[in-house]
């Protein structure tokens, strides 16, 4: 072994520091995404490493191939059933090579470098491809960087103690993201979750994220498919593979049917901070969308299981009148995270003979939940989870909504959750059809997988392979909906031959699964992928082995840790600059402003996050009528800064005084998004409200004046 001296790399807390640095580039071209991520790693001691580190991928998400760099040689990996695969890696360490192993558990990926010589760099390169289906008529693209710690045991999802990710509160990892979007206008583009440069250059736009680090999702939200039906289609092994994306038209007159809904909220301490509040805000619209003859059930947990309601109650004026104190019952107060009993709970309530859903808010970090799915499944169900958080962990409750015909979504804290919680409302009340099938005339299926919606306005991909080429179509209560159909380039059918093979795998089982596996190089709770660099004899690494396991950075406000500024990105939104510093101030928040003026043009400047519930809470008691004004106001500047969208319902949220509401409500013959502009210029004054300046200009003087009488009074 070559001599080394270096200088030992350690946190505050004495881990060593191996993971250097990721990188992540993404194409999205239509609904199919490729992912690569780069993940570099330095031995800095003069020791011989054993390293693990356990990363996420997107929950959808095809492996499709890694490869590894060492000794400037590049290594490509093999998946092979899983024994194989350790059996393959434990040779090589035996013999001195340097080896990766990486294997799949609970929707987590770990990657075992063996024999990291002293001093030594590796370079892992992962690709990684999805198809992605819209969902209320906006494609999501969420990129996890991190593990937030979970509650219970590990091996209830299957994690062994090497593999069970571990958080260090004081490492961090630099970060970068580039993402190219293809024939997408940048209009219809936001990115909810960092600072970002996004350009556009003709049919491109091109997205880059410098100088962060890994401690929160990457979301890209690409507005502008309400109605899509298209059809991927390529040629493979002899067979024409397609990856279908359906969706069955909303009727003008339909009528839906009453909701019957079982409300399961997580108020463990891992939803302090930013989440609690989402899921406050998420319960107050809920309640909001309820009608006369719907029924709820208001069910808090943590450590315990908490009934707000005594069991379903139908919905009218009682109940309504009740519904602001269930609203101050949510709060991060119940300790930990036993999601799988408190799903037994309220899957047991009594059902007043209605077919009931789940409405589970929760971040998701807590383990074994996809264990039970099947047992949730029998019990007659749907479970529609709303994941919440930096880095919510929606792996498992996908699944459990899968097994249970439910829907799961995921909001980070710059994504509008009222829009969720708004979409699966809808989905609960959409309306059945008598009959939809995707046709392929006379085309012989070898295999399908995904079903057809049976739901109105729904969005469904349904992947398969058949004998030849055709023109598929959507029958719907015996209407046709042809599907557009796109050729897959030659250059990309491997991987999209790959990516399609691996939505096949659920219908599969034992021997079968593995083999499928194997014959399209997938990386599955049973196969395993190796790569090894076999050196010369000269050059093996030996000597003294220590097994380091690389830890996770500490996600922005876990269990409601102190915030960082929260970034915003998007073309058409300006800076509050003066509103993002006051608002700063008025939560005592540790920014830079030096740094957050710098950050270049326009759209890309930096805007904090809204003042949280208790922030807002703490400050009201201090506060007098004024004060409380002005806070609100900048609560809205922030949290919504395109004025066309606001509303009454927008002044409710940010806690304005309900008086001043109701006589805003009863101003007449100017539209809503300009009485509450009126009412900001009003509070915060033309010039220091940030406002767009023809906008203001254009608000009469009539208005201002009756708006300044109703605040005064």
């Amino acid at each position: 072994m070559r001599e080394h001296e270096h200088a030992q790399m350690e946190a505050t807390n004495g881990a060593l520091v191996v993971l250097q640095s990721v990188a992540v580039e993404v194409d999205v071209v239509g609904m199919y995404v490729a992912m690569e991520t780069t993940q570099t790693y330095q031995n800095p001691t003069d020791d011989v490493l054993d390293v693990r580190y356990t990363f996420p991928m997107p929950a959808t998400a095809t492996l499709l191939g890694v490869s590894f760099t060492v000794r400037g040689k590049q290594f490509v990996g093999q998946v092979h059933p899983a024994p194989e695969a350790r059996a393959r890696k434990q040779k090589a360490v035996d013999d001195g090579d340097t080896v990766l192993l990486l294997t799949h558990t609970a929707g987590m990926y770990t990657a075992n470098i063996g024999n990291l010589g002293a001093g030594e760099t590796v370079v892992v390169t992962v690709r990684s491809s999805e198809l992605l289906v819209p969902n209320g008529g906006t494609l999501r693209i969420a990129v996890p960087t991190t593990i937030a710690p979970r509650y219970g045991n590990p091996a209830a999802s299957g994690l062994s103690r090497e593999e069970a990710p571990e958080t260090g509160i004081d490492v961090v990892y630099p970060f970068s993201f580039v993402a190219q979007i293809h024939g997408v206008d940048a209009a219809q583009l936001t990115v909810p979750s960092h600072v970002a440069q996004i350009v556009q250059s003709e049919s491109l736009t091109t997205v880059h994220i410098d100088g962060a680090t890994m401690d929160r999702d990457v979301v890209l939200l690409i507005g502008g498919y309400g109605d899509y039906r298209t059809s991927v289609q390529g040629m493979h092994a002899g067979q024409q593979w397609y990856a279908s994306f359906v969706q069955i038209p909303v009727l003008a007159d339909q009528v839906d049917e009453p909701m019957h809904v079982k409300l399961l909220v997580d108020c463990s301490g891992s939803m302090g901070g930013t989440s609690i509040v989402q899921a406050r805000s998420a319960v107050t619209r809920l309640l909001s969308l309820l009608r006369d003859g719907d029924s709820i059930a208001v069910t808090r947990f943590g450590s315990t299981v908490v009934d707000v309601t005594p069991g379903l109650m139908t919905v009218g004026k009682t109940v309504r009148a009740q519904m602001q104190q269930w609203i101050k019952t949510i709060d991060a107060d119940l300790g930990g995270t036993e999601t799988v009993k408190a799903l037994t709970h309220v899957l047991a309530m009594p059902t007043n003979d209605h077919p009931c859903v789940v409405i589970l808010l929760t971040d998701g970090e807590a383990y074994g939940i996809a264990a039970v799915a099947s047992k949730m499944s029998k019990l007659g169900h749907a479970v529609y989870p709303l994941v919440i958080g930096h880095t919510p962990a929606d792996s498992e409750l996908r699944k459990l909504a899968e097994a249970t015909r439910g829907f799961c979504e995921s909001v980070t804290p710059n994504e509008r959750i009222d829009d969720a919680i708004t979409r699966v409302a809808q989905r609960i009340r959409s309306i059945p059809v008598a009959k939809s099938v995707l046709d392929t005339g006379a085309a012989v299926r070898a295999w399908q997988s995904g079903a057809v919606p049976q739901f109105r306005g729904l969005h469904q991909l349904v992947t398969g392979a058949m004998d030849r080429p055709v023109e598929q179509v959507l029958q719907v209560d015996g209407v046709a909906y042809p599907l557009t159909t796109q050729v897959v380039p030659e250059a990309l059918i491997g991987d999209f031959s790959r990516t399609v093979a691996a939505t096949h795998l659920p219908n599969l089982a034992n021997q079968f699964r593995i083999d499928w596996a194997v014959t399209h190089q997938l990386v599955t709770d049973e196969t395993a992928l190796v790569a090894v660099a076999v050196h010369a004899l000269d050059e093996k690494v030996i000597g003294h082995t220590i097994a380091v396991k690389v830890q996770q950075q500490m996600a922005e406000d876990w269990h409601g840790g102190r915030m960082q500024a929260v970034m915003y990105s998007a073309p058409q939104y300006a800076p509050l600059s003066g509103v993002y510093r006051r608002a700063a101030r008025m939560q005592d928040m540790d920014v830079d402003f030096e740094i957050a003026d710098s950050f270049g043009p326009i759209e890309n400047r930096v805007m904090s996050a809204p003042p949280t519930a208790a922030a807002l809470s703490a400050e009201y008691e201090k506060m007098g009528a004024a004060e409380r004004l002005e806070l609100a106001a900048l609560h809205l500047l922030v949290l919504y800064p395109d004025v066309t969208t606001w509303s009454f319902d927008r002044l409710a949220e940010v806690n304005l005084d309900a008086d001043i509401i109701d006589a805003c409500k009863a101003i007449t013959g100017y539209p809503e998004a300009q009485i509450v502009l009126a009412l900001m210029v009003c509070i915060l004054g033309p010039d220091q409200a940030g406002l767009p300046a023809d906008a203001v200009a254009a608000v009469p003087a009539a208005l201002l004046g009756g708006l300044r009488v109703i605040i005064k009074s």
